[in-house]
């Protein structure tokens, strides 16, 4: 029996080492002690090191890549939606079937019915729909961007909306033409229903964070950013503190859910909360994204921002000088136009360099923009799998080919990471590199309004999700390549194709985190 502390000699494998955005430098074996990375070469130079005493991996000539990383996802939300019903791409008659059997499931007493990513554009809702489905208990169903929910009238009731409720500074009620609410909920108005609901325990939250987490190290992620929910940061550092997680996670604290002068908390062993997350503007699914044009088939709205300049300044200058990092919420030009210009002026902590999460539509100077904020362009890659479906009748041809700018940004020096913001989408990291490389799923089909010159190479597009993530974390000194002295954080993939420009038929063999085997096929 090896002890915990015998190296790890991985051998016969295809390495992808180098580091920064550089092309790789191969490699066939691994030398791993205590955790970190010892030793890079050739089987034979590695094992006239270790001698007999390791734990030889033999991987048959697996791809062996940097950790791959998550830069943005909601880990106790995803992991919570493993647990509820969902509404992908259902229509009318998918999503009554779906609502009707996990009402069956659950005694009609047992109080709220969730469900998650539906999509509005492929199922039109409202309260009194909701109403002909299920009426004898509160349901709500949260769309597929997380910045909408529908419900019916048993959870308005709940939550005590009525005809003279007011839209929140930052959210808005839908309503029917006789100004009744229509059980639309978007943007912060959701809290409105959400506050209502029977809080989960702390008990139900850690198993939600761990069984997102084994899902995730199912996949080869190795570390995210994740986005807490209220009450959440308590349950982690218990977590933490006790050992239970085993993934790197870099946290992020929501603005409204900081004092306005306290410092970031001291770091924990795998989790850390450095990090503010502001919203500046809202989505494209709910039409709340900020624009400077008004949306095609909306032609009323331009979106929502939620701060202007001088407050968003203010809060920035604040937490800069408290010792936070910043991660802007952006998608519509005029929000990522403003996230920019602040940024700018703002100073980095610690050189480490602030984000701007999705920007998924720029101006027409974005690109000049970004690179003068010195900030992470923050991205979903596989938003545009999604979007692509619908975004041109919301927007356009002509602003939909200034979505999704990834090539641009990357060669005039802007800092890329990648992420899935999942639940909102699949936290699949072979299915974001497809993304990033092909701008298109596994079939390989684009969508032609889509600018097809955005593309990445499959180095860029592994640094985006492992250096890249790196960057944005302010890890670069613990992960973010395969380098002797970093943490050995490794995502070991199987049957890929030798020029790595294909993930279809690819699958995770293993998942390595501080040199500890955490997920084997």
């Amino acid at each position: 029996m090896k002890s915990k502390n015998t190296p790890l000699f991985i051998s016969n494998a295809r390495i992808f080492g180098g580091e920064g955005w550089d092309e790789p430098v191969w490699f066939e074996a691994a030398l791993i002690r205590n955790g970190i990375i010892t030793g890079l070469g050739t089987n034979a130079e590695i094992r006239r090191v270790v001698g007999g005493y390791a734990q030889e991996f033999n991987l048959d000539g697996a791809l062996v890549l940097p950790g791959l990383c998550d830069a943005h996802l909601h880990l106790a939300a995803g992991g919570q939606s493993l647990t509820i019903p969902d509404l992908s791409g259902k229509n009318y008659d998918g999503v009554r079937k779906i609502l009707l059997d996990a009402a069956q499931k659950t005694n009609p007493g047992e109080g709220w019915l969730e469900a998650f990513n539906w999509d509005s554009n492929v199922c039109r809702l409202n309260a009194d729909i909701l109403d002909g489905i299920i009426i004898h208990r509160p349901v709500v169903v949260h769309q597929r961007d997380l910045h909408c929910c529908c419900c019916n009238r048993q959870a308005m009731q709940l939550a005590q909306i009525h005809n003279p409720t007011q839209n929140s500074p930052s959210g808005c009620i839908g309503r029917f033409d006789d100004g009744r609410p229509n059980g639309l909920f978007y943007e912060s108005a959701v809290d409105l229903i959400l506050k209502a609901r029977p809080e989960s325990s702390p008990s139900e939250r850690k198993s939600f964070i761990l069984n997102g987490i084994a899902y995730l190290k199912s996949l080869g992620l190795t570390a995210i950013s994740e986005v807490l929910d209220h009450g959440n940061e308590e349950v982690y550092r218990e977590l933490d503190d006790s050992g239970q997680l085993d993934i790197d996670i870099d946290a992020w604290r929501r603005v409204e859910d900081w004092n306005g002068a306290s410092p970031p908390y001291v770091d924990g062993g795998r989790f850390k909360v450095q990090t503010l997350k502001l919203f500046l503007d809202g989505s494209f699914g709910s039409r709340t994204a900020a624009l400077f044009e008004p949306y095609l088939d909306k032609p009323d709205a331009k979106g929502m921002t939620l701060y202007s300049d001088a407050q968003l300044a203010d809060i920035c200058k604040e937490a800069v000088r408290c010792g936070w990092r910043l991660a802007m919420h952006a998608i519509g030009d005029r929000a990522v136009d403003q996230a920019c210009r602040i940024l700018a002026g703002t100073s980095k902590v610690n050189n480490v360099p602030h984000r701007i999460e999705h920007i998924q539509l720029l101006p027409p100077n974005g690109i000049e923009l970004l690179r003068k904020s010195d900030a992470v362009m923050s991205i979903q890659p596989v938003h545009l799998l999604d979007d692509r479906k619908w975004l041109v009748d919301g927007i356009g041809a002509e602003r939909c080919r200034q979505t999704f700018i990834w090539r641009s940004a990357l060669e005039a020096g802007v800092q890329l990471a990648a992420g899935s913001d999942w639940p909102v989408a699949r936290p699949d990291p072979l299915l974001n590199l497809q993304a990033l490389m092909h701008r298109a799923d596994y079939s390989g089909e684009s969508h032609p309004a889509f600018d097809a010159t955005q593309t990445l190479t499959s180095t860029q597009s592994i640094r985006a999700l492992s250096y890249g993530y790196a960057v944005a974390s302010g890890w670069t000194k613990r992960r973010g390549s395969i380098t002797p002295g970093l943490q050995a954080d490794l995502t070991v993939i199987e049957n890929y194709s030798p020029d790595l420009n294909d993930w279809a038929n690819a699958r995770v063999k293993i998942t390595i985190t501080q040199g500890r085997i955490v997920f084997q096929r």
